[in-house]
């Protein structure tokens, strides 16, 4: 699996402001694509991969050719272990690219006919290329004289055919002539052959300096991005624990709140916040104090509940009763008045024609509060919700 954190250092945000100002005329589909390519690097350095997979998709969907949003859709699949999808990616892009990855090609293709320096620097690229292939050729060979066959100088065939007869005087002259023409043909070449090759190898060593001297500063600029990137989870660190503080700081203000409240004699108002608060961990003196008003102050909501609820019973009010009677419950299950409760919301159901809930509630009393006063009403009523009419 490919190492997706190593792999984002080859990949950065696409400044569109530096394109626009050199004069590229991008189309809405090219800048949509580049937005959500800049967008899916933001995700993936959030730890979002699968946002940014999205995001990627969309791109590549505005743009079929925007090969560094595919490589990089390719490197998150790898990531998240779909290596089939990962493959095809990388497939598609060596397929539209017989030299490799070309990042983003698109762009160059806009700024090829609008930036003249591209077109230089260009050709600068193809002359450096050249040179560099020229510093690449073997040592010349020593090259031995040709020898005078009988076939290169027929002349010289023709008089020793006629009467065997030799011309001593023409055969040197010709000698001499085609010697003396090879020779200026190979003395200039043995002359800048090595010419040649020590401006090469001078072009070669100048390069490979300048080469030397990028990777330093690859790697001096790969090191100030892990100490920015130390320093970042250090503040994001720090950011979150600062949160934390002050989310630990708002609801300790709550039980204040609280507080005042129970003072106020709004115990339902209290008890209420105190059921919320009931999930946060409160710690040592915020802890105590909170179980100690959790301690008083529900029984006291409980029985402002119930006063309630009866009142709203006796007024035949059931519905209302009902919510109440409910809160008595979720108050203080262990309220002294639990049993009252119990029967008289089974009295309210039975009176909006809920005989279910109604026996429910009774059944209740029977199984829990066997002393109970209103165990026999509940037994009665009981049997008179259940009887064959």
């Amino acid at each position: 699996m490919i190492d997706l954190k190593e792999e984002l250092k080859n990949y950065s945000p696409i400044d569109m402001k530096i394109l626009e100002d050199e004069g590229a005329d991008l189309p809405d589909n090219i800048k949509n694509s580049i937005i959500l390519y800049n967008k899916a690097l933001e995700s993936l350095q959030n730890g979002s991969e699968d946002i940014a997979v999205i995001e990627l998709r969309k791109a590549i969907a505005l743009n079929p050719d925007f090969y560094e949003a595919v490589n990089l859709l390719g490197v998150c699949y790898s990531y998240l272990n779909d290596q089939q999808k990962a493959i095809e990616m990388f497939e598609r892009v060596v397929n539209a690219e017989n030299n490799g990855v070309r990042a983003l090609s698109y762009i160059n293709q806009i700024k090829s006919g609008q930036d003249g320096d591209a077109a230089t620097a260009s050709s600068k690229k193809k002359g450096a290329v050249n040179k560099k292939k020229l510093g690449k050729s073997k040592e010349p060979k020593e090259i031995a004289q040709p020898s005078l066959k009988a076939e290169q100088y027929p002349g010289k065939q023709q008089n020793q055919n006629k009467n065997k007869i030799p011309l001593f005087n023409d055969s040197y002259k010709i000698k001499l002539m085609a010697v003396s023409f090879i020779a200026g043909l190979i003395l200039p070449l043995l002359i800048v052959i090595p010419v040649i090759k020590g401006n090469s190898t001078k072009e070669i060593a100048k390069i490979s300096g300048e080469k030397d001297e990028l990777l330093s500063q690859i790697e001096e600029l790969n090191d100030k991005y892990d100490q920015l990137s130390e320093t970042n989870k250090n503040l994001e660190k720090d950011l979150q624990e600062a949160n934390s503080n002050i989310d630990y700081y708002k609801f300790t203000l709550k039980l204040f709140e609280v507080k005042e409240l129970a003072d106020n004699k709004k115990y339902e108002d209290a008890a209420d916040m105190l059921i919320l608060l009931k999930t946060f961990d409160f710690q040592d003196e915020e802890k105590s104090k909170f179980e100690e008003m959790y301690k008083n102050i529900m029984p006291l909501a409980a029985e402002s509940a119930y006063n309630k609820a009866y009142a709203k019973y006796i007024n035949r009010e059931y519905e209302e009763a009902l919510k109440l009677f409910e809160k008595v419950r979720l108050y203080d299950e262990k309220y002294s008045r639990i049993d009252a409760t119990l029967y008289y919301m089974g009295r309210s159901y039975k009176e909006l024609n809920n005989s279910r809930n109604a026996i429910a509630m009774f059944q209740q009393i029977l199984d829990n509060y066997p002393n109970s006063y209103y165990y026999s009403y509940a037994k009665y009523r009981i049997n008179e919700l259940t009887q064959m009419p």
